[in-house]
């Protein structure tokens, strides 16, 4: 890979190049990833290495924001997976996270593909569908199970989920448990 290359990758904080090369910035003696989100340096004050160490050895230190001194590390990734396992406990509180809801949500839909409402919306109806092919389980109950406060607001919910009602879709459900 050329000089022209890595710089093209700096200039485009090209993720893809992360692991294959690390810059160093000579005015400040810092060192970082391609992909690193601070500023672009001045060409002429960019120095490649090959590897994490060899800056380390040219008397560089490691960008704090980047963290190129560490194999894995994906902070927003980090961040993401937290508020997951948040939605999932039930809370979409952002206690710990130290960010608005609005930048949690924008890790959140980067790495999973969806927005935090859509992921407890899609998590509420498997949970729900499993608790309604029990036939024992009231309705009622499923939907204060899963979270809604009213029962009109659970089935316009699962009708415009699934097309049909927690009623029939029991009846639907028994009727494949049924069928051998």
């Amino acid at each position: 890979m050329t000089d022209q290359e890595k710089w093209a990758a700096v200039a485009g904080n090209d993720a893809a190049f992360d692991g294959l090369f690390f810059y160093g910035v000579k005015t400040t003696k810092i060192f970082c990833r391609p992909s690193c989100p601070s500023r672009i340096p001045r060409r002429e004050n960019v120095v490649f290495f090959a590897t994490a160490a060899e800056a380390l050895r040219a008397g560089f230190r490691p960008c704090k924001r980047c963290r190129p001194d560490l194999a894995a590390y994906a902070p927003d990734k980090d961040t993401a997976e937290h508020f997951r396992a948040l939605l999932d406990a039930g809370s979409d509180a952002l206690s710990g996270l130290g960010l608005t809801r609005r930048r949690a949500a924008e890790l959140f839909r980067a790495h999973y593909g969806v927005s935090p409402r859509e992921y407890r919306s899609r998590a509420r109806l498997e949970q729900a569908q499993a608790l309604l092919s029990d036939t024992q389980t009231p309705i009622a109950d499923v939907a204060w199970t899963v979270g809604f406060e009213s029962i009109p607001a659970f089935y316009r919910f699962f009708h415009a989920r699934t097309g049909t009602s927690p009623a029939a879709y029991r009846r639907q459900s028994a009727v494949k448990e049924a069928t051998p």
